[in-house]
């Protein structure tokens, strides 16, 4: 048998420039091989020439055009997909379920995030595992856009299959940075997962030494939650020798059980927490009240250090000009 690379046919075809193999390759394109190339001219040919049903279709793996042109982040494909009335919110045919929004907050493409919101997509939209696009943000440490997620209304305290919030996912992942975002935005930061496990518990889990220190700087947190296997944070800590988070956890148990507060904590109690301080108008007060009347009713300026400032105030409230007198001990500057 003759090769095929012997036929003249393919000899004819050897010798051209190429440019009729490129037409071929080319119209054997499918619409999700345009989309992943980012042509939008080839995709409006494309779709001009079959229909929009292309738009619609899915690939062997179930997904569709809008889940590819999510996973690129090209803002100009899905608005065009858009604009075209094609699907841009169905889950993919697996397992999993991911819907194109869930595959943007993957790779934080915030933009097109933005695009989908505001055709309608559901901020809380849930893949067939229960997972968010806040939660799949967490997962993967998307910061910007779980950020922008949450200005948008999504909910942090939505539960996935196994009973796991988005909390729970940025402290087994190590993402320090979301769980900051989350406690701003005041997510509960004890909830227990179906298997018990708190977000410490995972933290504790993962080795990821900044998340625990986070949590801990919380001081209503529970330090000795236990799991559904009766287990601690700080038992999970040691079977994976995360010695680190051992003696954190430890030291921490230790401050909370001291019989004094540490300073910080005196003076937030004192003067309220961080952000919400009465400490300068407490000063100020004190200020005017002891050292804001230094004259007397003579117009004579006191020692405050003479006589101390309560004596000198109670004298400028209660005493006459008649009262003083200069042989009685005051001592003017």
């Amino acid at each position: 048998m003759v090769a095929d690379t012997d036929h003249p046919a393919a000899s004819a075809n050897h010798d051209k420039d190429g440019t009729e193999a490129d037409i071929t390759e080319q119209s054997h394109k499918t619409i999700f091989d345009l989309v992943k190339s980012g042509e939008l001219s080839e995709i409006a040919e494309h779709v001009e020439k079959s229909g929009t049903e292309v738009l619609r279709a899915r690939d062997e793996w179930g997904y569709t055009p809008a889940h590819w042109a999510a996973l690129d982040g090209n803002v100009e494909i899905m608005r065009y997909i858009v604009d075209r009335g094609a699907p841009i919110d169905l889950p993919c045919l697996g397992t999993q379920g991911p819907r194109p929004i869930h595959w943007a907050c993957r790779k934080g493409h915030a933009a097109l995030v933005q695009v989908l919101l505001q055709a309608g997509v559901a901020v809380n939209a849930a893949d067939f595992k229960g997972l968010t696009p806040l939660m799949t943000a967490c997962m993967f440490g998307r910061t910007a856009t779980a950020a922008y997620l949450l200005g948008m209304g999504a909910s942090n305290d939505l539960m996935d299959i196994n009973g796991d919030t988005a909390l729970h996912w940025a402290a087994y992942k190590g993402h320090a940075d979301l769980i900051k975002l989350l406690m701003y935005s005041g997510t509960n930061l004890q909830k227990p997962d179906h298997f018990g496990s708190t977000p410490l518990h995972l933290a504790c889990l993962s080795g990821s030494l900044t998340c625990v220190k986070l949590l801990c700087e919380k001081s209503n947190i529970n330090l000795e939650p236990l799991d559904k296997n009766d287990k601690t944070p700080l038992m999970l800590a040691q079977s994976h020798r995360h010695n680190d988070i051992v003696e954190l956890l430890q030291t921490e148990k230790k401050r909370r059980s001291s019989w004094f507060p540490p300073i910080n904590e005196v003076w937030g109690l004192l003067f309220g927490k961080a952000g919400n301080s009465k400490a300068p108008l407490i000063f100020f007060m004190s200020s005017v009240l002891l050292w804001g009347y230094p004259m007397d009713k003579r117009g004579r300026y006191l020692n405050p250090f003479s006589r101390g400032p309560i004596l000198n105030l109670i004298e400028f409230f209660f005493c006459t000009p008649e009262d003083y007198d200069d042989d009685y001990g005051y001592e003017y500057i």
